[in-house]
């Protein structure tokens, strides 16, 4: 999956977040980067789509507003959206997933975030099980049988569709994967995603 620049999104070398020599930076006001290629979105419940997880390596410069980590759709609305990787206002993972209606699944994480920390977050997909991990350590599940919404909307890190919730600092190896990564505990990557 190509991802594309969009507002002031740029490659900084001040944070390379643990491996590499850079990470993609966000100011929080309009910067995100995209996939302009719907494909694998527009049918999440078809044959091999169930199961998915989102992953990277995020630094919050600040911590006190909604922050999209990923996301399909707009998390402003559950008829609009398919999901949204978050940090919440708290500073917790926060992973929503919609079935195209009134309800979803909203799973909010125990572990408060620190600004100017380097974390590996994953939101994944197991079946009927949510989870998200924060460095390897399950930070928080559940259940739900609902059917994913299908969504037209791009791929985005960094802005929810609508362009509010704008990250504010540093993401890195951002991934989505159409494939349950990890269903326990597990060691953060240490390199570059192959």
């Amino acid at each position: 999956m190509n991802l594309t620049a969009g507002g002031n999104a740029q490659h900084d070398t001040a944070q390379a977040l643990g491996f590499g020599t850079s990470s993609i930076l966000f100011d929080g006001t309009g910067d995100y980067v995209y996939a302009a290629n719907q494909a694998p979105f527009d049918d999440m419940d078809g044959a091999g789509f169930t199961n998915f997880t989102v992953d990277a390596i995020i630094r919050s410069a600040s911590i006190g507003s909604s922050q999209c980590v990923m996301s399909v759709g707009d998390g402003g609305s559950w008829a609009n959206m398919l999901f949204l990787a978050t940090v919440t206002s708290a500073g917790k993972l926060n992973f929503q997933a919609s079935n195209g209606g009134s309800s979803g699944v909203n799973l909010t994480g125990s572990t408060t975030l620190s600004a100017d920390t380097n974390y590996h977050v994953a939101y994944v997909k197991a079946g009927n099980v949510f989870t998200v991990y924060l460095n390897g350590t399950s930070d928080g599940t559940t259940t739900s049988s609902i059917t994913l919404a299908t969504s037209s909307d791009q791929f985005r890190v960094g802005l929810e569709a609508d362009g509010s919730w704008g990250f504010n600092g540093w993401i890195k190896e951002p991934r989505f994967s159409l494939c349950a990564r990890w269903d326990a505990d597990f060691t953060p990557p240490t390199v570059p995603y192959p």
